[in-house]
Protein backbone atom coordinates (compact mmCIF):
# COMPACT_ATOMS: atom_id res chain seq x y z
CA UNK A 1 0.00 0.00 0.00
CA UNK A 2 1.39 3.37 -0.63
CA UNK A 3 2.01 5.80 2.35
CA UNK A 4 -0.82 7.93 1.85
CA UNK A 5 -3.98 7.14 0.13
CA UNK A 6 -6.43 9.86 -0.70
CA UNK A 7 -9.90 10.06 -2.08
CA UNK A 8 -10.58 12.65 -4.47
CA UNK A 9 -14.39 14.43 -4.83
CA UNK A 10 -14.96 17.02 -7.59
CA UNK A 11 -18.52 18.74 -8.58
CA UNK A 12 -18.76 21.98 -10.74
CA UNK A 13 -20.89 24.32 -9.06
CA UNK A 14 -21.34 28.85 -9.59
CA UNK A 15 -19.11 31.10 -7.62
CA UNK A 16 -19.96 34.66 -7.86
CA UNK A 17 -21.89 34.10 -11.33
CA UNK A 18 -19.34 32.40 -12.77
CA UNK A 19 -18.99 28.22 -13.37
CA UNK A 20 -16.25 26.76 -10.81
CA UNK A 21 -14.75 23.66 -9.96
CA UNK A 22 -14.64 22.54 -6.19
CA UNK A 23 -12.56 19.71 -5.59
CA UNK A 24 -12.16 18.25 -2.28
CA UNK A 25 -8.81 16.23 -1.45
CA UNK A 26 -9.06 13.69 1.51
CA UNK A 27 -6.26 12.07 3.45
CA UNK A 28 -7.79 8.23 3.76
CA UNK A 29 -4.47 6.53 4.76
CA UNK A 30 -5.56 5.65 8.05
CA UNK A 31 -9.03 4.02 7.32
CA UNK A 32 -7.51 1.94 4.54
CA UNK A 33 -5.16 0.74 7.08
CA UNK A 34 -7.86 0.06 9.31
CA UNK A 35 -9.72 -2.00 6.36
CA UNK A 36 -7.11 -4.06 5.56
CA UNK A 37 -6.42 -5.29 9.25
CA UNK A 38 -10.12 -5.69 9.72
CA UNK A 39 -10.11 -7.82 6.61
CA UNK A 40 -6.63 -9.71 8.12
CA UNK A 41 -8.92 -10.69 10.99
CA UNK A 42 -11.60 -11.56 9.55
CA UNK A 43 -9.52 -14.10 7.25
CA UNK A 44 -7.75 -15.24 10.36
CA UNK A 45 -11.16 -15.60 12.15
CA UNK A 46 -12.70 -17.74 9.24
CA UNK A 47 -9.97 -20.12 9.95
CA UNK A 48 -10.19 -20.31 13.41
CA UNK A 49 -13.44 -21.15 13.21
CA UNK A 50 -12.66 -23.46 10.36
CA UNK A 51 -10.18 -25.39 13.18
CA UNK A 52 -12.14 -25.36 15.73
CA UNK A 53 -14.83 -27.39 13.48
CA UNK A 54 -12.06 -29.90 12.04
CA UNK A 55 -11.28 -30.44 15.98
CA UNK A 56 -15.07 -31.13 16.85
CA UNK A 57 -15.26 -33.62 14.27
CA UNK A 58 -12.17 -35.07 14.76
CA UNK A 59 -13.47 -35.25 18.51
CA UNK A 60 -16.43 -36.81 17.96
CA UNK A 61 -15.05 -39.21 15.46
CA UNK A 62 -12.54 -40.13 18.40
CA UNK A 63 -15.55 -40.98 20.81
CA UNK A 64 -17.32 -42.72 18.32
CA UNK A 65 -14.38 -45.02 18.09
CA UNK A 66 -13.43 -45.13 21.60
CA UNK A 67 -16.66 -45.93 22.87
CA UNK A 68 -17.12 -48.83 20.04
CA UNK A 69 -13.89 -50.06 21.75
CA UNK A 70 -14.78 -50.07 24.92
CA UNK A 71 -18.48 -51.25 24.93
CA UNK A 72 -16.32 -54.59 22.92
CA UNK A 73 -14.94 -56.03 25.38
CA UNK A 74 -17.61 -54.64 28.48
CA UNK A 75 -20.52 -56.67 26.59
CA UNK A 76 -17.74 -59.42 26.89
CA UNK A 77 -17.44 -58.85 30.64
CA UNK A 78 -21.34 -58.78 30.89
CA UNK A 79 -22.72 -62.01 28.78
CA UNK A 80 -19.55 -63.71 30.81
CA UNK A 81 -21.00 -62.36 33.79
CA UNK A 82 -24.34 -63.56 33.28
CA UNK A 83 -23.75 -66.65 31.73
CA UNK A 84 -21.74 -67.67 35.02
CA UNK A 85 -24.32 -66.46 37.58
CA UNK A 86 -27.25 -68.56 35.52
CA UNK A 87 -25.31 -71.70 34.97
CA UNK A 88 -23.99 -72.06 38.36
CA UNK A 89 -25.67 -69.51 40.33
CA UNK A 90 -27.63 -72.16 42.69
CA UNK A 91 -24.52 -73.76 43.30
CA UNK A 92 -22.04 -70.89 44.67
CA UNK A 93 -22.32 -69.38 47.91
CA UNK A 94 -23.47 -65.81 48.37
CA UNK A 95 -20.34 -64.24 48.45
CA UNK A 96 -19.55 -64.92 44.79
CA UNK A 97 -23.20 -64.34 43.47
CA UNK A 98 -22.93 -60.59 45.12
CA UNK A 99 -19.49 -60.05 43.26
CA UNK A 100 -20.99 -61.33 40.08
CA UNK A 101 -23.68 -58.61 40.67
CA UNK A 102 -21.33 -56.14 41.27
CA UNK A 103 -19.73 -57.18 38.11
CA UNK A 104 -22.72 -56.82 36.49
CA UNK A 105 -23.26 -53.47 37.91
CA UNK A 106 -20.45 -52.23 37.33
CA UNK A 107 -20.91 -53.13 33.75
CA UNK A 108 -24.51 -51.19 33.58
CA UNK A 109 -22.48 -47.67 34.77
CA UNK A 110 -19.80 -48.51 32.29
CA UNK A 111 -22.17 -48.52 30.05
CA UNK A 112 -24.15 -45.11 30.83
CA UNK A 113 -20.85 -43.75 31.26
CA UNK A 114 -20.26 -44.32 27.26
CA UNK A 115 -23.72 -43.00 26.87
CA UNK A 116 -22.92 -40.09 27.97
CA UNK A 117 -20.10 -39.67 26.59
CA UNK A 118 -21.49 -40.04 23.15
CA UNK A 119 -24.32 -37.23 24.33
CA UNK A 120 -21.60 -34.82 25.48
CA UNK A 121 -19.67 -35.18 22.25
CA UNK A 122 -22.83 -34.88 20.43
CA UNK A 123 -23.89 -31.48 22.16
CA UNK A 124 -21.77 -28.94 19.49
CA UNK A 125 -24.08 -30.36 16.76
CA UNK A 126 -26.86 -29.06 18.14
CA UNK A 127 -28.15 -25.08 18.29
CA UNK A 128 -28.03 -23.93 22.04
CA UNK A 129 -32.14 -23.32 23.03
CA UNK A 130 -32.67 -20.36 24.85
CA UNK A 131 -35.63 -20.12 27.54
CA UNK A 132 -36.43 -18.04 30.32
CA UNK A 133 -35.35 -19.17 33.86
CA UNK A 134 -36.68 -17.69 36.63
CA UNK A 135 -33.83 -16.74 39.13
CA UNK A 136 -35.41 -16.93 42.43
CA UNK A 137 -35.46 -20.53 42.12
CA UNK A 138 -32.03 -20.83 41.72
CA UNK A 139 -30.63 -18.11 43.66
CA UNK A 140 -33.44 -19.04 46.76
CA UNK A 141 -32.49 -21.70 48.60
CA UNK A 142 -28.93 -19.81 48.47
CA UNK A 143 -30.50 -16.40 49.67
CA UNK A 144 -32.50 -17.79 52.10
CA UNK A 145 -30.04 -20.45 54.06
Amino acid sequence: MPACARQASVVTTAYNGERAVLAVLRDVTEMKRAEIKIMRLNEELEQKLLDLKNANDELESFNAVVSHDLRTPLMAITGFSERVAKKYGEGLDDKFREQMGMIRASAAKMERLIEDLLAYSRLGKRALQQAPIKMNGLAGPLLWN
